[in-house]
């Protein structure tokens, strides 16, 4: 949290919807005492480029009290404005203020907003954390947990929009009004896999497939022996191995990923990404217990998708517990139940590149078992290769 002393400020940086000069719009900051003991909020202290609107002071805040702070956007003129907030009262000093920012647009500048929602190739689930640029401005905006996006300071006329997020893109044209806002049409800027080649071993145990279908990826199929055949790895871009497919790690597969390929993996395909690179698992073993768990979710994509917990569910004994000397970066860390009893915090979905390529390796996947949360982390899995 924003905290230094007892009093905080959240959330640490608001940034408002791009609004027209002349009209205002408003956002809520909560102020909150985060010590063991009475604080008196006695002011707010900022520039005066927001309107900043506490509720009458002094106001004593007992431990754990919270209070809105409204700040009013009513820009003057086009352009960017930013400002400090910081609440001042009888506690420590020091308190790390909040950021708050709104971009002002008019008519007569020359330039414009674009604005909309990302989709997966389905056309329905929205896609977070996706790179959008345009071809005529240095602007780049990444998309929310909704899947929105806005550009600023586009110039007027014609221009490409580019969307990016892992192996999948797409490009799309809009025409930019002077001083408005040009918000697309929600499907027309779907990702495409029409250029991004997809294969999958099955497993007995997983079926990324599913996931796959619901998100309106295509792909073909492979079997373990295909990873022997260069052939296997033309033109492709992103492998699925699931568990129970009994692969194995070849000297085409660690070339394919080293110059460039996206390889997910889950369970007990831990032995081929070991054949790759024995540190990215460290000393793993088949020690997992059928069981649940709330896990932290670190990956900053997969927060905006989930949040920052998930409930993981394993639904057989025997699944891969990572060793602790693993090396590849954590994306889901939790208290997972064991048949040895260590119970520890460990990581149960890691990531990391390899060469000019990627490796995603999990501990859960789509069985019977899958909650929501799993299958939404899945879906980001996928959309991150």
């Amino acid at each position: 949290p924003n905290q230094r002393g007892e009093l905080v400020i959240d959330p640490p940086l608001t940034t408002f919807a791009a609004t027209p000069v002349g009209l205002q719009a408003t956002a809520f900051l909560t102020v909150r005492n985060a010590g063991e003991r009475m604080a008196t909020l006695t002011g707010i202290e900022h520039r005066g480029l927001f309107e900043v609107r506490p509720p009458p002071l002094p106001l004593d805040l007992r431990p754990g009290d919270e209070v809105l702070v409204s700040v009013r956007f009513s820009p003057l003129e086009a352009g960017w404005t930013t400002d400090l907030v910081r609440p001042i009262g009888d506690v420590v000093p020091g308190v790390l203020p909040a950021q708050v920012r709104g971009y002002g647009y008019a008519a007569g500048t020359g330039t414009g907003v674009v604005e909309g929602r990302v989709c997966a190739p389905n056309g329905t689930t929205w896609v977070v954390d996706a790179t959008v640029s345009v071809d005529t401005a240095p602007a780049v905006s990444v998309t929310n947990e909704d899947g929105w996006f806005q550009l600023l300071g586009v110039p007027v006329g014609p221009a490409t929009i580019t969307v990016v997020r892992g192996s999948w893109s797409h490009t799309y044209p809009v025409d930019v009004s002077d001083g408005g806002i040009t918000t697309l049409e929600d499907g027309s800027l779907c990702l495409q896999d029409d250029d991004v080649e997809v294969a999958v071993v099955p497993g007995e145990y997983d079926s990324i497939e599913d996931i796959l279908d619901g998100l309106g990826i295509e792909y073909r199929r492979v079997t373990p022996n295909d990873l022997e055949r260069e052939a296997t790895f033309d033109e492709l871009d992103v492998l699925f191995l699931n568990c129970g497919a009994y692969s194995w790690s070849t000297p085409e597969l660690n070339r394919w990923v080293r110059d460039g390929g996206s390889l997910y993996a889950s369970d007990w395909e831990a032995e081929a990404v070991a054949g790759l690179d024995p540190a990215l698992l460290g000393r793993f073993d088949y020690t997992g217990a059928a069981g649940e768990t709330e896990a932290d979710v670190l990956d900053p994509s997969m927060t905006l998708a989930v949040g920052g917990s998930a409930h993981i569910a394993y639904d057989f004994d025997s699944w891969v517990q990572l060793g602790s000397d693993a090396t590849a970066r954590p994306l889901i860390r939790g208290t997972a139940p064991s048949l040895t009893g260590n119970t520890g915090a460990q990581a149960l979905a890691v990531q990391q590149p390899l060469g000019s390529g990627k490796v995603l390796y999990t501990t859960f996947h789509n069985e019977r078992q899958i909650t929501p949360d799993m299958r939404r982390l899945l879906e980001e899995m996928i959309l991150s290769l």
